[in-house]
């Protein structure tokens, strides 16, 4: 509850995006992780939205180019993934090698973001760490809260930016409608 308490009024009253402040909040509650990003899959391709560090970056565009890892199965088939060592994890064989050699994660959790009503979007949270068997118990059970607020943040942000487009094509269609 505390965990949540912050991460809400951190999201609330900081500045930059509220997806931006999701991350650096899920990475200041949880301890042993060293980066966290959002990935979301929209129009039938992944990106990184918001991330805390290049380490997360990294890691994340080297499961898309390969199609695979903890954070596209998490989003794919509506998952929660952990992996205490990604370099022996025989679920992601290529990236787990790769991103421990590459990027040097060895530890990862990856929890899909559900979403309310008709969003055209599926996203995951997720958290690295360069040790081995980093996330304990707790982590576990704290980034399930992290990721609940996390997918209510999501449908908010989607919902605005919807409204807003909405607003822009229908002034548009206002403009259209006086010139002729």
């Amino acid at each position: 509850a505390d965990a949540l308490s912050a991460v809400t009024r951190r999201v609330a009253d900081e500045g930059g995006t509220p997806l931006d402040r999701l991350v650096q909040a899920t990475l200041e509650a949880i301890p042993a992780a060293r980066a966290v990003s959002l990935t979301v899959l929209e129009h039938g391709g992944f990106s990184t939205e918001a991330w805390t560090d290049e380490l997360a970056r990294r890691a994340d565009v080297l499961q898309y180019e390969l199609g695979c890892g903890p954070c596209v199965d998490a989003v794919l088939e509506n998952t929660a993934n952990l992996s205490g060592d990604v370099s022996t994890d025989p679920r992601w064989v290529e990236w787990g090698s790769r991103v421990a050699a590459e990027v040097g994660v060895h530890s990862v959790l990856a929890y899909r973001l559900v979403m309310e009503g008709d969003q055209q979007a599926i996203a995951s949270l997720n958290l690295y760490a360069q040790e081995v068997d980093a996330f304990d118990e707790q982590a576990l059970h704290l980034g399930v809260v992290l990721a609940t607020h996390g997918s209510l943040l999501m449908t908010a942000v989607m919902a605005r930016d919807l409204v807003t487009n909405l607003v822009a094509r229908l002034q548009g269609n206002r403009e259209v409608g006086i010139a002729m």
